[in-house]
C-alpha cells in the first residue's frame, strides 16, 4: 500500500516539473511573440526569478524537484556534448574562439561571484 506522504511527494515533484516546463514554454512563447534575440529558456528563468522575488521564496513544488534535477545535472549536459561531437567538423574551425570564450566566461563568472560575496559580506557586517 502506498503511503500518503509518498503520493504527496510525487505530486509535488510532478507539479514542480510542470512549473519549470511552463516557465520554459512561456519564455519560448514570448521570444516567438516579440521576436527577441534571447533564448526562450533564459526568458523563462527570468520569469521564474520574478515569481520567486514577488512571493519572497521559491514555490514548494520547486523545492521538491530541485534536488533531484541538481543531482542528475550531468545527464542534462549529454545532448549538448553529443551535439559538439557530432558537429566536430564545423566546430573544429572555431576551436580557438571557443577555448578563449570558455576561459573568459569562467573568469568572469568567478569575478562576479567574488564581487557578490564581498558585497554580501560587507552588507552583513553593517
Amino acid at each position: 500500500m502506498i503511503r500518503a506522504p509518498l503520493i504527496t511527494t510525487i505530486a509535488l515533484g510532478l507539479l514542480g516539473l510542470g512549473l519549470l516546463w511552463g516557465f520554459a514554454s512561456a519564455g519560448e512563447f514570448l521570444v516567438d511573440l516579440l521576436a527577441l534575440p534571447i533564448p526562450g529558456a533564459i526568458i523563462g528563468m527570468l520569469l521564474l526569478l520574478l515569481l520567486c522575488t514577488l512571493i519572497g521564496a521559491e514555490p514548494k513544488p520547486m523545492r521538491e524537484v530541485a534536488p533531484l534535477l541538481l543531482s542528475h545535472m550531468n545527464l542534462l549536459f549529454l545532448p549538448a556534448s553529443v551535439g559538439v561531437v557530432t558537429l566536430a567538423s564545423v566546430v573544429s574551425g572555431q576551436s580557438i574562439y571557443i577555448v578563449i570564450t570558455v576561459f573568459a566566461s569562467t573568469f568572469l563568472a568567478f569575478a562576479v561571484c567574488g564581487l557578490i560575496f564581498i558585497f554580501l559580506r560587507k552588507a552583513k557586517d553593517l
